[in-house]
C-alpha cells in the first residue's frame, strides 16, 4: 500500500497533497465533533477540510524549502527549521485560516437565508472577518506554540518529506482534538 501511494504521490504530488490532507483533517475532525460535540457539524467540517486540502501543498513546498536551507535532521538544524516555521508559517497561516473560516461561513450563511431575511453588505462583512482575525489571532499563536513548536521537531526530525502532510494533517486533527477538550471543559 505504501509503493501504491508513493507512486501516486510522486506522478500527481498537488492532487496527492490537497487529497491527503483535506481527506486525513476531514476524517480527523469529524471523529473529534462526534466524540466531543455528539455530532458533526458539516459545514464546519467542510470548511476545516477544504482550507487544509488547499493549504497542503503550500506547506509542502515550504517545508522543501526549509529542507534546502538546512538539510539534515541533528538537533540544531531540526530547533532552526522549527523556530523558522512558527516565526513565519504559523502567524501567517492562522491568520489566513481565520479569515477563510469567517469568510467561507458567512457565504455558507448567506446561501442559506431566505430572501425575507436580512443580508450583510459586503463591506460589512469583510469588516467583521478582519475584526475576528485581529482580535484572535495574537492569543491563538501564543497558545498554538506549546503544541506545534514540539510538533514541527518531530516532524523535520522524524518524518520522510514525502509523508509530512500526512503527519502534519493528523497533528492537525489531534489539534482541533485538544482545541475540543478544552471547549468542553
Amino acid at each position: 500500500m505504501y509503493r501504491r501511494f508513493a507512486s501516486v504521490q510522486r506522478r500527481y504530488p498537488v492532487s496527492t497533497s490537497c487529497v491527503v490532507g483535506g481527506g486525513v483533517v476531514g476524517v480527523g475532525d469529524a471523529a473529534v465533533q462526534a466524540l466531543w460535540r455528539g455530532g458533526v457539524d458539516v459545514q464546519r467540517n467542510a470548511v476545516v477540510s477544504a482550507y487544509s486540502g488547499a493549504m497542503s501543498p503550500v506547506f509542502e513546498r515550504w517545508w522543501c524549502a526549509l529542507e534546502r536551507a538546512w538539510p539534515g535532521s541533528a538537533a540544531g538544524v531540526v530547533l532552526r527549521k522549527a523556530v523558522t516555521n512558527q516565526i513565519f508559517a504559523t502567524p501567517l497561516n492562522m491568520a489566513l485560516f481565520l479569515v477563510w473560516a469567517a469568510a467561507a461561513e458567512q457565504w455558507l450563511s448567506r446561501l442559506a437565508q431566505t430572501s425575507v431575511e436580512r443580508r450583510l453588505d459586503p463591506a460589512e462583512e469583510s469588516a467583521g472577518v478582519w475584526a475576528r482575525a485581529v482580535r484572535d489571532l495574537p492569543n491563538m499563536v501564543l497558545v498554538a506554540s506549546t503544541f506545534w513548536l514540539p510538533a514541527n521537531a518531530i516532524t523535520f526530525m522524524f518524518v520522510p518529506q514525502n509523508l509530512r502532510v500526512l503527519w502534519v494533517s493528523s497533528c492537525t486533527a489531534a489539534w482541533g482534538g485538544l482545541l475540543g477538550l478544552s471547549a468542553h471543559r
